[in-house]
């Protein structure tokens, strides 16, 4: 619906349509905040830009994967982990310091220039904190040479990824790199959570070009939603190692050859099932079958880019 000269707000009830899967309003002209339930939606494709919105970007919609989303609109900002976190969108905090050195300032002749004085020292030293706390956040999202790239809100941060990479966390490895359970507690609620993390193995720094395409493409799944898609988090790369870990939501079922071969399932997993030695009856396989080709369909067919 993009260059229809549409005017007003952006209905909330928008949210309500689970199955749209791209939605596109951008070189319009609306205004107003950015309805809170579009971030239920479960979209690959937003695109927002070049209309007259203003306020917070919702949290869930603040992600890489809506990065180039909100462009040319001056009122968004949002409050993500640093400047350079939407493209075209500022800090809130950015924003309302900026408003008030601006209004502050037109009105400071009228005042007394004691009272000037001390407003102006205020307004410094609250910016100099504001730029502390985002050189803070930028330092702790890429610690250790770690680059962190989220995909959706996150409830942990990379420290509890990083713990995780020991030999007692190993759940499962392959051709490509090992998978590792990752504990955490919930930075917002306070209870406990797992993510699963896939450790790709390098042969080493890697080149500029190709870490350009694998964010390229993570970015792309990390923009996939499907409910027989796992959710990809967030993605971390090291500068020095060229090592990359994907990090997914955390299946604690476990995994579809552990079931298939009653091998290193959960403790207690699979005791209820039938008695054949997969510990799958076939109306239980067929389902599965069914529901992983309709993930692979949509990968293939009908999320955008496919």
């Amino acid at each position: 619906m993009s260059k229809n000269q549409l005017a007003g707000e952006i209905p909330a009830e928008l949210g309500a349509m689970r199955v749209l899967n791209a939605l596109d309003l951008s070189s319009n002209k609306l205004s107003g905040d950015i309805p809170p339930p579009l971030a239920k939606l479960k979209l690959s494709s937003l695109n927002l830009s070049s209309n007259q919105l203003d306020g917070h970007v919702p949290a869930g919609l603040a992600i890489a994967a809506y990065d180039r989303s909100f462009l040319d609109n001056p009122g968004l900002c949002h409050a993500g982990l640093g400047p350079g976190y939407l493209t075209g969108a500022l800090l809130c905090c950015e924003i309302t310091s900026h408003l008030l050195l601006r209004g502050r300032l037109a009105g400071a002749p009228h005042w007394p220039p004691v009272a000037a004085g001390v407003l102006l020292v205020l307004i410094m030293a609250f910016a100099f904190f504001i730029v502390r706390d985002i050189r803070k956040r930028k330092r702790a999202a890429q610690d250790g040479s770690w680059k962190i790239t989220p995909f959706q809100t996150l409830d942990f941060g990379e420290a509890a990824i990083l713990r995780a990479l020991t030999e007692e966390n190993l759940v499962g490895s392959g051709g490509s790199g090992r998978v590792y359970r990752a504990a955490y507690t919930n930075r917002y609620n306070g209870k406990a959570g797992a993510a699963a993390v896939k450790k790709i193995r390098s042969a080493g720094k890697v080149e500029e070009r190709l870490e350009r395409e694998f964010e390229s493409e993570a970015s792309i799944l990390g923009g996939v939603r499907h409910k027989n898609i796992v959710r990809l988090l967030c993605c971390l790369s090291h500068a020095d190692s060229g090592d990359k870990l994907l990090v997914y939501d955390h299946m604690d079922n476990g995994s579809l050859d552990g079931w298939l071969h009653r091998h290193a399932l959960p403790h207690g997993a699979g005791h209820s099932a039938s008695s054949n030695e997969g510990g799958l009856d076939w109306p239980t396989r067929i389902r599965v079958a069914v529901g992983a080709a309709q993930g692979l369909r949509y990968l293939h067919h009908e999320c955008s880019p496919p």
